[in-house]
């Protein structure tokens, strides 16, 4: 994630630390002057500034306050967690804002939007073994960044199916796995949110090995993206949409009951306890 020292149009990512470097010696300060400012430490206003790391929602809005910037840090912030995303990702990411319903099936991993920040971490870390720390740590900030949809006043329904094997594939240290159960079963409490489980008992089922995110938006259409290994398919077209809203029907009907399937996470986090 350093910052681009060619002569190539920059990233957002990029932008970043240019326009923090340039606001802050317009106003004459320098980093520690800063750091008193918005009360971030001088190091990681450096490292901001390096492009060794973006900034976090809360540093973006205080610098958007005190230097109130032609391009908020907030905005470009938020549209460097977009381009963290790969290609075919991206317009779900984007939009999931304005959804008021999202429905998800996933077949191997836990869900971005219900991910733990160290099963988000080890899963990229896994996945993308030539990035480096830094740019793990921004991908992990970017998708923890999403879930704030959660903590709207008005948050999107959210239904999800999960196959089992996702729940069987510890990739990470037991404590992580730990918390990662212990995160869907609180999540599930909130009255939007709905978790059902695939079992792996009953086979093979018509998205086995991909994955499905479909989103009703408030003023807009249903937008849908399929993945698979490294790849993806987003579509807004009705007919397309209306054959994936019966697949992920179907895997509804399929999967655990909505009770049934918090007993299985329980019965996962209890092996976790055990193993201690």
């Amino acid at each position: 994630m350093d910052a681009r020292h060619d002569d190539s149009p920059p990233t957002t990512a990029g932008l970043i630390p240019q326009q923090l470097r340039n606001l802050r010696q317009v106003h004459e300060l320098s980093q520690r002057a800063l750091s008193a400012r918005i009360r971030y430490a001088p190091s990681h206003i450096a490292d901001v500034e390096r492009g060794r790391r973006l900034p976090s929602e809360e540093m973006a809005r205080a610098l958007d306050e005190l230097f109130t910037p032609p391009l908020p840090f907030t905005s470009l912030l938020a549209t460097a967690q977009t381009e963290l995303v790969a290609d075919y990702g991206r317009m779900i990411v984007r939009r999931e804002s304005e959804a008021v319903r999202v429905q998800a099936f996933t077949s191997s991993v836990i869900p971005g939007l219900l991910q733990t920040e160290e099963y988000a971490r080890e899963l990229l870390s896994k996945g993308l073994p030539r990035e480096s720390a830094e740019s793990i740590a921004a991908r992990v900030d970017a998708r923890m960044a999403r879930k704030r949809i959660f903590d709207r006043e008005d948050p999107p329904l959210y239904w999800v199916v999960v196959d089992e094997c996702a729940l069987m594939r510890a990739i990470s240290t037991k404590d992580a796995m730990y918390e990662q159960f212990r995160f869907l079963l609180d999540i599930a409490d909130r009255p939007h949110v709905t978790i059902q489980i695939h079992p792996v008992a009953r086979g093979i089922h018509a998205m086995h090995g991909g994955s499905l995110t479909v989103l009703s938006l408030r003023d807009g259409p249903t937008v849908a993206t399929v993945e698979s290994f490294a790849s993806g398919e987003p579509t807004d077209s009705p007919t397309r949409v209306s054959q994936l809203l019966e697949m992920m029907d179907t895997a509804k009907v399929n999967a655990l009951t909505p009770t049934e399937s918090l007993e299985l996470i329980q019965r996962y986090l209890k092996e976790c306890e055990d193993a201690d």
